[in-house]
């Protein structure tokens, strides 16, 4: 499976989630990333954290518009979910944190997100301000 069948899930997984609740998406991807290799373990864990987001957002947001950006920068993969919803109160994690217990974070399924981003050697970024948003940016290294 190559990066596009990997968008097309994403895509198919945001619309079906975010349109019943009446959530617009807005998705884009960069164009160089057709031609980027990923393991399979990659895209297993880049897409399982991509879901736990949306998961989250749906749950805790409240929010009227999702932006998914997947950009590559000098071999990086930048995955970047943002939304319009009333944020929740993390106080800006660290993105070198590695939380192994996930005792600082509570649930929210946030602990997962950290656990899987470390598999694959990536970092994670999780800023919520209240009645600002969230955005959440997974930085992989390919």
């Amino acid at each position: 499976e190559g990066f596009e069948q990997l968008q097309n899930r994403m895509i198919t997984f945001a619309a079906l989630i975010l349109a019943s609740r009446d959530i617009l998406f807005d998705f884009t991807a960069d164009e160089k990333l057709k031609g980027m290799q990923f393991t399979s373990e990659q895209r297993k864990n880049i897409f399982l954290i991509f879901k736990e987001a949306l998961n989250n957002m749906v749950k805790y947001a409240d929010c009227k518009t999702a932006w998914i950006t997947l950009s590559v920068d000098n071999n990086i993969l930048i995955m970047s979910i943002k939304d319009d919803g009333k944020g929740f109160h993390v106080s800006q994690l660290a993105t070198d944190t590695k939380f192994k217990n996930g005792e600082s974070l509570g649930g929210n399924g946030l602990k997962n997100m950290y656990v899987r981003a470390d598999d694959v050697n990536a970092k994670l970024c999780t800023n919520g301000k209240r009645n600002e948003g969230t955005t959440i940016q997974l930085t992989l290294r390919l």
